[in-house]
């Protein structure tokens, strides 16, 4: 179907002399747990589980084409199909202390092929939802225009994260709005629903959060976000403001300076500091569900008010990068916003187990987490390694973790990667592994969640 979609938006293109491009690719990736000293079975009542293994296959193609181009001013239409999908899942031969198989229909679903109706409120339970899989997605269908002081993005498209949406990332469904003057740009995105599309996260559109209206049943109201920047000489300021009705309200400040404007590419010496303060008031309905009942977001219920600091110095040294960070939450700051993105944490968040709450999320956003991590790099022509250290310390676990990786570009389309990371994570005496709140009175449980991660990509265009 979609190779017919994108024949005829040549064919269109051509016969009305539009420019338009071609382009995709096609990867997999595998995730392969350690589980050194972890116990064989699962104890569900303790919270003990293994770290999963898994395999997935994909394909993305994409179409864009320009409509309209006068002097600086443009209007592109683009388009984009994906399908993926598990081709092995560990998680279906994970059995419990008693010898039953825990999950039959697999529980990696909640990397590739999650769905759960668009508010998350399908009638089939966690365990069963490896039986209803989406792994055909339309990530993108949009509209484009963009001039020297005004730009438009309307329909299905990859958040522009790299430009101003410090706090959200992967495939929106909304409008972006973008004023533009010498030192100035003004920005307004409206986002009603999400999708990722990637070799390791496949998920359908589903809205993140909802609410009740006044019969009791959920509906999306939408996230927001609001905001302005001063970029001159290097120096980045920009205030901003994210909200969802009735749920929460977050000012934001985002400062960062860099040396010069091609930091990443240059030779020589430069540095890039990178500066993130939010602080998150939660309204009643983030913190309790109709009838008083709580809330709770990892682990924990949310504060009515949080602070969220995050910090990123980058050093550049010829081929060599190196710096240091650090992530710090005071109360529980991220149970909605900066559990989705965030421009300026380096650390992966998602690299504990697929069983655990998020799936598979780490406490680097959990209440008075803190995250001190260092990193390095470097890049030899086609080849490039880099290594990140973290230590977390947070109201529910304690994470020590590790991860050396590299990759290569085989030709000009080939990509080959991976990493192996060695993950100590401990939860404290009084939480449990898969539940999103306290348990008192369950142990301390210490697992390993190291593993090792490859994936190859080919991409390609017309």
């Amino acid at each position: 179907m979609k190779k017919y979609i994108f024949i005829w938006i040549a064919s269109i293109s051509f016969v009305f002399g539009f420019e338009y491009q071609l382009n995709g690719w096609a990867g997999s990736w595998t995730k392969v747990g350690f589980n050194i000293g972890n116990p064989k079975t699962i104890d569900p009542i303790k919270g003990v589980f293994p770290t999963e293994s898994f395999s997935t296959m994909a394909i993305n193609l994409a179409a864009d084409v320009q409509l309209y181009k006068w002097n600086t001013s443009s209007l592109n239409f683009g388009v984009s199909g994906f399908i993926g999908g598990l081709v092995y899942d560990s998680t279906k031969k994970d059995k419990t202390i008693d010898g039953q198989l825990y999950v039959p229909a697999g529980f990696s679903y909640n990397y590739a092929g999650f769905w759960a109706g668009y508010l998350l409120n399908a009638p089939y339970s966690a365990l069963e939802a490896g039986n209803y899989t989406h792994n055909i997605i339309i990530p993108m269908i949009y509209l484009h225009y963009n001039s020297e002081f005004f730009e438009l993005w309307a329909g299905r498209y990859n958040v522009p994260t790299s430009s101003y949406a410090d706090l959200f990332s992967s495939y929106t469904q909304g409008v972006d709005l973008v004023f533009k003057y010498k030192y100035f740009r003004a920005f307004f995105e409206a986002s009603f629903g999400r999708a990722n599309a990637s070799m390791a996260w496949m998920y359908d559109w589903y809205a993140p959060y909802s609410v009740s209206d006044e019969k009791g049943e959920p509906t999306n109201l939408g996230m927001y976000f609001i905001g302005m920047d001063y970029i001159k000489d290097g120096l980045t300021i920009r205030p901003a403001f994210y909200f969802y009705p009735t749920l929460y309200n977050v000012p934001v400040l985002k400062v960062s300076y860099q040396t010069s404007q091609d930091f990443f590419e240059q030779r020589g010496w430069g540095s890039n500091t990178q500066f993130l303060l939010f602080t998150p008031f939660q309204l009643y309905n983030a913190r309790y569900y109709p009838g008083g009942i709580g809330r709770y977001r990892y682990g924990d219920l949310p504060d009515k008010f949080a602070v969220s600091l995050t910090f990123l110095q980058t050093f550049n040294l010829d081929r060599y990068s190196f710096g240091f960070g650090f992530h710090k939450n005071f109360g529980s700051a991220n149970g909605y916003v900066g559990n989705r993105g965030n421009t300026v944490l380096m650390a992966d968040i998602w690299d504990a187990s697929v069983y655990d709450i998020g799936q598979s999320v780490s406490d680097t956003i959990g209440a008075d987490a803190f995250t001190p991590y260092l990193f390095g790099g470097a890049k030899y022509q086609n080849f490039e390694w880099n290594i990140l250290g973290r230590l977390t310390y947070a109201r529910r676990s304690n994470e020590q973790a590790l991860r050396i990786g590299g990759s290569y570009n085989l030709k000009k389309d080939i990509l080959l990667g991976g990493f192996i990371e060695f993950f100590r994570d401990e939860t404290k005496a009084g939480y449990r592994v898969g539940s999103s709140r306290p348990v008192p009175g369950n142990p301390r449980n210490i697992a390993d969640r190291s593993y090792m991660a490859v994936y190859i990509r080919y991409n390609f265009s017309n």
